[in-house]
């Protein structure tokens, strides 16, 4: 499917869809780029934030150790001091330490004895002091603690083989307080100027600010959590979940992730998660909070949920989008105008080209030149096309008009259209000349074909005429049976050779174009029982039945051209009984259907003469033509009855064919649409002017003729049928009569010396004119012409009818009568 765009559209398609790709895809890559790093970003600073909340963790850790960790700058002179004093020393040391250090709640220190008292050598037995703080005041307790050894695989003996800083992982206890709160212990092992292990200093700290600090933490609306080396929960918004394992509390993230083994090395981590309260994605970022000499970290992590660090990202984006989009919106505007500034003139360019290209070139206005870059002067050149393309189409229209005598000056040289014109005037006028003479010679030709075909019918058929009708006289004169059959001979060979005439001339009608069909009423039965009748002797003759079969459907009353129809008929069922030597031939009509006022009908001759071969069939309806030339010998004709009928068929929109085996008959077939007539009344008594005949009555003739054997052959046969004959040897003989005495009828030959026919009835309905009587006497005209717009011409001249020559006893009988009741009745009632 091709889709029409104007060339405005198409600049604008040529600029703004790649403006468009462009421009959205730098703005798409440049959104989402920024949306990445935005993202990446937004997680770089969870993670910093992490960093720098575990480094915060870290330091109130570190600086606690620290604290606890002084206590082996107090060892390098103990071994030289007494205990006591040692004990007196560590004692202000510490208690300085809790009035100063409100996070701590108790220090103590356990003593080897062994490095107190050099005379006990047991590697167990120790010496505790613990100072603890209650109600702002500072409680001193001493004791001896494993003297005998029992408790060598306890928690104090650990650390002293493990003798490094530790820190517990968070407890609950209620010693100093009467709530249980949480806590952790800080363990220093305390060595002399030697290294030598001489005691562990440890300080019970409280966890609380380390939830206070946690819920200071609100990174992007999410928030902290402090989880010990083991994965408890020091620190949570949730103060529910302190003290809890949260591996235990996130089993699903603890199954993907494996955050235990990280958190114990000490790993900086982080993933997104979705496995959530809410089922949204989170982002969990974890620091360890490395304590400085425990080699058992913590971990500091920070939920952030991910719509919140993308929603800065994506506000980014969608103004990135708007502004983009409205850039794009602005430059298509600006676009639009700057092409409309080019395109308008190319509009109005191609308006005019539409126009040129169809030959309207008399709407076509000029079109307004505003610039003399490219396209005015394109504009310019368009509109002196325009101008010259009038010039030379008036010039062609004067042509047109048949002014050959139009001048036109050429534009220049290379005007091929308007040389173009002058070369075809120049030759129109040859051509006219040439056309003038060849008229002249086609209008003589014609006419020497019509009166060719005139005097070939009138020069045959006026000796047909004598032969034909003295035959019929003869008949009727009471001869021998043998005489009779000579004379039938005669007949035939006359018939014959009418059948021929008629022929060539029927198809040099139809060659010509002159043949009309008449559409009148038609009683088909009849018209089929007139046929069956002139036919059914020639049948018997041969011994072939005829038989005739109508459907019972098909109308009484339908118009069409009953005489063509017969025409027809006649030649199929001639043909049939001519090339049957013995068995039948059957005519059969058939209904096919009826549609509207039009019925369709089926006419077939079915005989079981001696077929034709494939190659024969191949020729028929052919003009001069049959199957073989045996054919023409043995059973005569022109060959030009089946042309004849194919044409007048093909007149009257019907088809013919023929179906036929070699020995076994053949089946000519053809269709017809006939009017149905509805205005026919079956049982009214025909008129004068219909074909049937009225009471025979006795005639006085008048007969103008001039040819001696048909004045005798006409004399024979009126005075036979008993009517009154006075003969005019011419025309001019025929008004002389005419004016002296009183005629029925007028048998008007039509070529005749001295006045013809035409000439002397013209004559006579001028005398009628100018009589008071307005009397009219039938004329019929008596003739030999059988061509196209005789009957109108002798009937425009004043004929009242006409009879070909050569005609018959009941021919002759039929028209007179016929002819003569129809004027009678046309008669003025009042004379």
């Amino acid at each position: 499917m091709k889709i029409f765009l104007r060339i405005h559209g198409k600049f604008m398609i040529a600029v703004i869809i790649p403006l468009i790709l462009i421009s959205g895809s730098v703005i798409m890559y440049v959104t989402i780029n920024n949306r990445k790093i935005a993202l990446e970003d937004a997680l770089e600073l969870a993670d910093v934030s992490a960093r720098g909340y575990a480094n915060r963790v870290k330091a109130e850790l570190d600086y606690e150790v620290a604290v606890m960790q002084s206590v082996n700058f107090l060892m390098d002179d103990f071994l030289l001091k007494p205990f006591s004093e040692v004990e007196k020393i560590f004692s202000d040391f510490i208690n300085s330490i809790l009035n100063r250090e409100s996070h701590f709640l108790a220090i103590w220190m356990s003593w080897e004895i062994k490095a107190i008292n050099r005379d006990y050598t047991k590697d167990y037995g120790r010496i505790r002091f613990s100072f603890v703080k209650q109600n702002e005041e500072i409680e001193h307790i001493s004791d001896t603690l494993d003297l005998d050894g029992v408790d060598t695989l306890g928690l104090y003996y650990k650390y002293k083989q493990y003798n490094k800083p530790t820190i517990t992982n968070p407890y609950w206890d209620d010693t100093f307080s009467e709530e249980f709160i949480q806590m952790a212990t800080i363990s220093i092992p305390v060595h002399d100027k030697h290294g030598a292990f001489c005691a562990f200093a440890g300080g019970d700290i409280t966890m609380e600010r380390f939830s206070l600090m946690i819920d200071n933490i609100h990174p992007f609306n999410g928030y902290a959590f402090l989880l010990s080396n083991d994965g408890t929960i020091i620190a949570h918004p949730d103060r529910e979940l302190i003290g809890k394992s949260f591996y235990d509390e996130n089993h699903q993230v603890e199954e993907r992730i494996k955050i235990s083994g990280k958190v114990t090395g000490g790993e900086s981590f982080n993933f997104i998660t979705n496995i959530t309260w809410d089922g949204s994605d989170k982002y969990v970022s974890f620091a360890p909070v490395n304590i400085a000499q425990i080699d058992k970290p913590w971990s500091l992590g920070i939920v952030v949920p991910i719509k919140q660090i993308t929603e800065r990202a994506d506000h980014n984006f969608i103004v990135s989008l708007i502004i983009g989009i409205l850039g794009i919106f602005i430059i298509a505007v600006f676009v639009w105008i700057l092409s409309g500034y080019f395109t308008r003139p190319l509009i109005k360019t191609t308006t005019v080209l539409n126009k040129l290209s169809t030959g309207n070139i008399s709407d076509i206005k000029p079109i307004p030149v505003k610039s003399l870059d490219e396209i005015g002067q394109m504009s310019q050149a368009l509109n002196t096309l325009t101008t010259n393309l009038r010039k030379i189409a008036g010039f062609a229209i004067k042509i047109g008009e048949g002014y050959l005598k139009t001048r036109y000056k050429p534009l220049s040289d290379n005007d091929l259209l308007g040389n173009a014109l002058i070369k075809m005037q120049s030759d129109l006028v040859t051509t006219n000349e040439k056309l003038a003479e060849s008229i002249k010679k086609a209008i003589a030709a014609t006419n020497a074909k019509s009166l060719f075909l005139a005097n070939m019918s009138h020069e045959i058929r006026t000796p047909l005429n004598g032969i034909i009708g003295m035959t019929d006289v003869l008949k009727e004169s009471g001869l021998k049976k043998e005489q009779i059959d000579y004379l039938n001979i005669i007949e035939m060979s006359g018939n014959n050779l009418l059948t021929i005439i008629n022929d060539i001339l029927d198809f040099s009608k139809i060659e010509s174009g002159q043949i009309e069909l008449e559409n009148i009423e038609l009683n088909l039965r009849n018209e089929i029982t007139q046929i069956i009748n002139l036919l059914d002797n020639k049948a018997r003759r041969k011994g072939i039945s005829l038989n005739t079969k109508i459907d019972k459907q098909i109308p009484e009353a339908l118009k069409g051209d009953p005489v063509r129809i017969k025409q027809i008929l006649i030649n199929l069922v001639n043909n049939g009984i001519k090339f049957t030597p013995k068995g039948s031939v059957t005519l059969n009509v058939s209904f096919i259907k009826s549609e509207k006022s039009m019925v369709s009908l089926l006419f077939s001759v079915t005989d079981s003469g001696i077929g034709i071969s494939e190659k024969g069939l191949t020729r028929l309806f052919q003009s001069f033509s049959q199957t073989d030339i045996s054919t023409t010998r043995e059973y005569g004709g022109t060959g030009l009855g089946l042309a004849i009928s194919k044409r007048l068929v093909e007149l009257m929109n019907g088809e013919i064919g023929v179906e036929s085996e070699v020995g076994k008959g053949s089946r000519f077939w053809f269709t017809v649409k006939l009017e149905a007539d509805t205005t026919a009344n079956k049982e009214s008594v025909p008129s004068p002017d219909s074909k049937g005949i009225p009471e025979p009555k006795k005639l006085s003739v008048l007969l103008a003729e001039d040819n001696v054997i048909n004045l005798k052959v006409a004399s024979l046969v009126l005075n036979k049928l008993g009517h009154d004959i006075e003969i005019a040897e011419n025309g001019k003989v025929a008004v002389e009569k005419f004016s002296e005495k009183k005629f029925d009828v007028i048998l008007m030959d039509i070529q005749m010396p001295l006045m013809d026919g035409i000439e002397a009835t013209m004559e006579i309905r001028k005398i009628e004119s100018m009589s008071k009587s307005k009397i009219r006497i039938p004329i019929i005209a008596v003739t030999a012409n059988a061509i196209k717009g005789d009957r109108e011409r002798f009937l425009e001249a004043g004929m009242d009818n006409y009879i070909p020559k050569p005609f018959r006893f009941d021919e002759i009988e039929e028209i007179l009568q016929t002819t003569v009741a129809s004027v009678i009745n046309k008669q003025p009632k009042n004379i």
